[in-house]
């Protein structure tokens, strides 16, 4: 009887401490940082802390929560939201519990950023030329002062907006989306450079753009982007050479060999892919990583071919503005326009921009900018024929001839749209 109530005394003791006895460490899921208050299991947490699997996230009052993953990919958690950090076949996934979630890609961003970024460059460019058109044949004492013109402190402003893009750009740690901007770069050089007004000072301002961009990267430090590379093919079984991106095209391909003319339907691929996966089986994959392969899959070839034969016929609108256009103004946002359009294309090869509703938006938008510019070129003979008539007549009813002041005429020219000198 003694040995019985000592057994029970001991099994007791067993039941009651077992659950706070520590288990197997594990590794972090993400790193917290909150802006502030919050609580994690019922407990406040610290400004900067880590997070496991199966943690409980709540944030009060004016509080908002970011989450960073291994891989670059972030969580807001804004105001009174309430998340579970979870895990299912190998990944970890945020759990919405009450309120709100903004989740974020750095591909994705990357993908945004490109975008913009050659607009606020083009702008800038116009600009610049702007102010250089004002300052020549002039003695060196007026070009030092014209650096301090209007048209030059807004070269200013946009080309410090352009850097703080790039810099968040390099710090996205996105591969493909840095290939793409440097991509879009070489596209408006190139534009630049075969201007009919090329010179040395066209091929100075885009040397300044490349050369700023290394310096501020190399000012802010690069240590953290080089780590992430090196370390992201452990993070990230898609990263992995032929067992990652090269492995997933080629069950893709297996796909659309499958449905070549129908393909499998819109948005059906995560489906579809299932059968043809042969490798990281216990990942599900929602997406090919490329934007060609996954439409082709899921459009079948020809609706996708027709697809992006109308985004470059469209690209080639803007490429026809960057070119022809009159206005400089005009001519400077197709540029822009057209490199950020290649940007997302040239990005599209190893990543899917455009099945992600802000990105995909942002483009068609950029899509829809190059073509309304390039209506300027079919509407620029009705546009000037008839102010050359009226100014017939009017010469011809006072028997005077015409004049103006130039930097009046080139003004009003430039509002009116009608007007200005090549790129380059």
């Amino acid at each position: 009887m003694k040995f019985k109530g000592n057994l029970a005394m001991v099994l007791s003791f067993l039941l009651l401490y077992a659950p706070l006895a520590p288990g197997a460490t594990s590794s972090p899921t993400a790193q917290m940082v909150t802006n502030g208050n919050a609580v994690i299991n019922g407990v406040a947490a610290p400004k900067l802390t880590s997070v496991f699997s199966g943690d409980r996230i709540a944030t009060e009052k004016q509080s908002i929560t970011s989450l960073t993953f291994a891989n670059g990919d972030g969580v807001v958690i804004p105001e009174l939201s309430k998340a579970v950090l979870g895990e299912r076949e190998g990944r970890i996934e945020v759990k919405l519990v009450d309120g709100t979630l903004s989740v974020m890609n750095h591909n994705h961003f990357a993908g945004l950023l490109e975008m913009v970024l050659p607009l606020v460059l083009g702008l800038a460019f116009y600009h610049w030329q702007k102010a250089r058109g004002r300052m020549r044949r002039r003695s060196i004492s007026d070009f030092f002062r014209s650096l301090g013109s209007p048209e030059m402190l807004k070269c200013y402003l946009l080309l410090l907006i352009a850097m703080l893009i790039s810099l968040a750009l390099v710090f996205s740690f996105s591969r493909m989306g840095l290939i793409s901007a440097l991509a879009s770069l070489g596209l408006m050089a190139v534009i630049i450079w075969t201007g009919s007004n090329r010179s040395a000072l066209s091929a100075a301002f885009i040397l300044f753009l490349v050369g700023g961009g290394v310096a501020a990267a190399a000012w802010v430090g690069v240590e953290p982007v080089v780590k992430h590379f090196e370390d992201l093919s452990h993070d990230d079984p898609l990263a992995n050479g032929s067992e990652g991106r090269l492995a997933l095209w080629n069950d893709t391909i297996k796909l659309i060999r499958i449905h070549p003319w129908a393909g499998s339907g819109l948005g059906t691929f995560a489906i579809a892919f299932t059968p043809v996966q042969s490798h990281e089986l216990n990942y599900s994959v929602d997406h090919a990583h490329n934007d060609y392969l996954e439409f082709a899959a899921e459009l079948g070839i020809p609706a996708a071919a027709l697809l992006f034969l109308g985004f470059l016929a469209l690209a080639a609108h803007a490429l026809r503005a960057s070119r022809l256009a009159r206005s400089s103004r005009t001519r400077a946002l197709a540029m822009g326009t057209l490199a950020g359009i290649s940007a997302l294309l040239v990005h599209g090869l190893a990543d899917f921009n455009l099945h992600i509703p802000a990105n995909a938006l942002v483009f068609s938008v950029l899509l829809g900018m190059g073509y309304a510019m390039s209506m300027e070129l079919n509407a620029r003979a009705q546009d000037i024929e008839p102010s050359r008539r009226v100014a017939l007549v009017f010469a011809h009813h006072t028997g005077k001839e015409l004049s103006t002041n130039a930097a009046t005429m080139e003004q009003n020219e430039e509002m009116a749209g009608i007007k200005g000198s090549r790129l380059g």
